[in-house]
């Protein structure tokens, strides 16, 4: 139920309600403001003659940097502009809120509520014929409010503000003075729409609108005022946004800059808890989509045909604007849209899978837990987790659960959805990790867990088999050092250190355990040029595909042998034969130097061999571990 203290209080009323509130900002640092927003949507500040917020809440207003939402935004330059019905900055929050809202201060009206604007005067360039710009409508009010009272409407409005609120809709007067209208039926743009909405929006809102453009003539040279406006309707709660960006002047005249831009086609998209990318639609097993087919004729006739691994079946089929809710299964390999029998559109299913991974450790240590029993859980309704099912088309590897490595390390790849992890190791806790929303992917979910360690000595008692030491006594054999501070081999490593290192503390530490032609103590000293300050766990630092311990001319031409091919790297084998000369081999290939290391320090093979091989050799030319 939607509840707000303001909306009590003012229901009562049968007038015109106006709020007047002092402006948060001098007039100076609106301009400022303002014209940072004109420069957000890539307009250059000489044709800005006039801009203002036309005291608007500040909060309501933000430009943002870099990639965001479904549709993605930017769609030119690096930044573009967010008005909302709220805090326009909260648009990056996690969408885990039932209903984000924020009262704004500033501009109310009628029955309407925080109202935000953008007013820009506009001088058109001397060539320029056409003005268009990109935007999208986000809104938090989609699906729960939608053809009810309670909405956010958004209006771009030529020539000046004129508008009314009657019942629960805006109107704006004429109307094609209105050029961000809804693209189906030219009503002004709110989630009550006849234009399809989607979930999956990669923002904190619910529900958005696909990538949208608007248009209008212009005269060359001539002013032109542009009044950017959204509000709230019936009361201040459940937040909704627009996006906008790249306006831009072109020479088009006539039918191709209509006052404002229809669909050329008929509209197919997914809506509901998981995003399309382009024509493929991420999901999993047991979720709920909603496809919708909505045609600009009312009358053409419109049918849903879902494609199943093994048939294909016509489920749905009517005039005009086409829904279907469905719960996704592993059978369904996508959904194809035919208006009056022609193919207009089709999305694909298919599964995407992302990282979540993380290193299990002891948390009195900080060694890193090998052998630890890591179970994958996913998240099948709010607060309900079960095991990640055996199914190679919900994660890779088919395994659950998975042990750790030397290393504590675990790893999965899966389908976008809610994941946490629940670990367990003999003799140390039980812990269950967080849960984490995928996609982006997550490699970074550790998990401490508390291991006995009854003597102290810094090594927990599982671990004291590895060091050949009594877990019951912090000193095994009685001379003085504690059992974590002893080097049985003689190799200059504590036992400590090589736990740490995962490296046998009972051997000389003379063992490659990457297997990259240096042993482990060559990688860890310190003299590069002898294979040292290199990772004794990363294959690909030390680029030797002849495999003689040195790297040089031979290995130039390793990589000239197989140069311009392209291949799989996970068919590495660093032991196996070289193939012939023009097809792939992952040992001559290498990703290029990584981030932040040192020049040989090289990402693991990308797939093609080319020029960046070459430099990946001479970075390291002359290194050797002979």
């Amino acid at each position: 139920m939607r509840t707000l203290l303001l909306r009590t209080g003012f229901a009562v009323l049968a007038g015109i309600v106006v709020v007047v509130l002092s402006m948060a900002w001098s007039e100076r640092a609106e301009a400022v403001a303002s014209l940072a927003a004109a420069k957000a949507l890539d307009i250059e500040s000489g044709k800005v003659q006039a801009h203002s917020f036309n005291g608007s809440d500040e909060r309501g207003i933000a430009v943002q940097t870099g990639p965001l939402g479904n549709p993605s935004f930017p769609t030119e330059g690096e930044t573009f502009l967010i008005l909302s019905t709220g805090v326009a900055a909260d648009e990056k929050l996690p969408n885990d809120e039932e209903d984000l809202s924020t009262e704004l201060d500033g501009l109310n009206n009628q029955d309407g509520y925080d109202m935000v604007q953008l007013d820009l005067t506009l001088v058109a360039p001397l060539d320029a014929t056409c003005m268009r710009f990109d935007w999208a409508f986000f809104s938090e009010e989609y699906p729960e409010w939608v053809g009810s009272e309670f909405n956010d409407g958004f209006v771009v409005q030529i020539g000046g503000k004129s508008f009314s609120i009657v019942g629960d809709q805006i109107v704006v007067s004429p109307t094609d003075s209105n050029i961000a209208r809804d693209p189906v039926d030219s009503s002004v743009m709110d989630v009550s729409s006849a234009v399809a909405f989607h979930g999956g929006t990669g923002t904190t809102y619910d529900g958005a609108t696909d990538l949208l453009t608007a248009s209008v003539p212009v005269i060359s040279g001539e002013k032109i005022q542009v009044v950017f406006y959204i509000q709230d309707l019936g009361d201040s709660v459940w937040d909704s946004a627009v996006f906008l960006d790249n306006l831009r002047w072109t020479q088009e005249t006539g039918a191709a800059c209509p006052a404002t831009i229809q669909v050329s086609q008929s509209v197919f998209t997914v809506l509901g808890a998981w995003s399309v990318a382009g024509s493929k639609a991420l999901f999993r097993a047991g979720s709920i989509a909603q496809w919708v087919c909505d045609p600009n004729d009312p009358n053409a006739q419109v049918v849903l045909r879902f494609q199943y691994a093994w048939f294909d079946s016509d489920v749905v089929s009517g005039t005009g604007r086409t829904t279907f809710t469905h719960t996704l299964s592993l059978s369904l390999s996508g959904v194809v849209c035919l208006v009056d029998g022609v193919e207009i559109g089709k999305i694909e299913i298919n599964p995407v899978f992302i990282d979540p991974s993380g290193r299990v450790f002891d948390t009195n240590s900080g060694l890193s837990i090998p052998g630890a029993t890591v179970t994958l859980q996913v998240e099948l309704s709010p607060g309900v987790f079960e095991v990640a099912p055996l199914d190679p088309l919900l994660k890779d590897p088919v395994l659950n659960p998975e042990l750790t490595g030397l290393d504590g390390r675990y790893a999965w790849d899966v389908v976008p959805g809610v994941y946490r992890v629940d670990v367990a190791k003999l003799g140390c806790t039980s812990v269950t990790s967080i849960s984490v929303v995928i996609p982006p992917p997550v490699t970074d979910l550790d998990v401490g867990i508390e291991c006995t360690d009854t003597d102290g000595d810094g090594i927990p008692n599982f671990m004291e088999v590895n060091t050949d030491t009594n877990p019951n006594a912090l000193d095994s054999n009685g001379n003085g050092t504690p059992d974590g501070d002893e080097d049985p081999d003689g190799d200059g490593l504590t036992n400590l250190e090589e736990l740490a290192l995962g490296t046998d503390p009972l051997s000389p530490d003379n063992v490659d355990a990457d297997r990259d032609g240096c042993t482990n103590s060559q990688e860890l000293g310190d003299n590069a040029i002898l294979g040292g300050r290199r990772d004794s766990a990363n294959f690909w630092d030390f680029f030797d595909p002849n495999r003689d311990g040195a790297v040089g001319l031979l290995d130039f031409l390793a990589v000239l042998r197989h140069f311009g091919t392209a291949g799989d790297p996970s068919t590495f084998d660093p032991d196996g034969p070289e193939p012939p000369i023009g097809e792939y081999w992952a040992l001559a290939d290498r990703g290029g130097q990584a981030p932040g290391g040192d020049p040989w320090d090289e990402l693991p093979a990308n797939g093609s061999i080319g020029l960046t091989d070459f430099l990946s050799v001479l970075r390291q030319f002359g290194h050797t571990c002979a």
